[in-house]
């Protein structure tokens, strides 16, 4: 049986989440983490059914998680990205704050930023200031330019 690995995501404007997730394949200071999906979500305007697998790729200090999304029968959904603090890998979880900001890429479109409101609200809050916020969205539009060139080593391999 694999071995469970907890994903801790702080949220600025919401309550912390905890998913327990399959450790999928494990590197040094890199881990992929493989969850599915219990019930139907939606993403922006994507449906993600029940059964749908999420590999989330998980570098030490980096400032992103890279999700790559499959229906259940193992066509590619969608990848997400979320603009996080550096990352903090442990032996059973993986721990980062969201900074609101993601990059949504539906199979086969373009990316989109999504969430670009949040910022705002956080700053209005006083929970980000403007120069993250301004790191933030800049490094947002540097993924969703170039996703190739921004992926993680093993993306797209694992």
């Amino acid at each position: 049986m694999a071995q469970t690995v907890t994903e801790i995501k702080h949220r600025i404007l919401k309550d912390t989440q905890r998913f327990a997730c399959q450790l999928h394949r494990r590197e040094s200071g890199y881990v992929i983490l493989r969850y599915v999906n219990d019930r139907d979500m939606r993403v922006s305007d994507t449906p993600i059914p029940a059964g749908s697998v999420t590999l989330a790729h998980c570098i030490e200090g980096a400032c992103s998680i890279w999700w790559e999304m499959y229906l259940p029968d193992g066509r590619p959904l969608a990848d997400l990205i979320h603009i996080t603090t550096p990352v903090l890998i442990r032996d059973t979880e993986v721990e980062y704050t969201d900074l609101l900001l993601d990059i949504w890429h539906p199979a086969g479109e373009q990316p989109v930023l999504l969430d670009d409101d949040e910022l705002d609200e956080a700053e209005a809050r006083g929970l980000l200031q403007p120069e993250e916020i301004d790191r933030i969205r800049a490094l947002g539009r540097e993924i969703a330019t170039d996703l190739d060139a921004s992926a993680p080593p093993l993306w797209r391999r694992a």
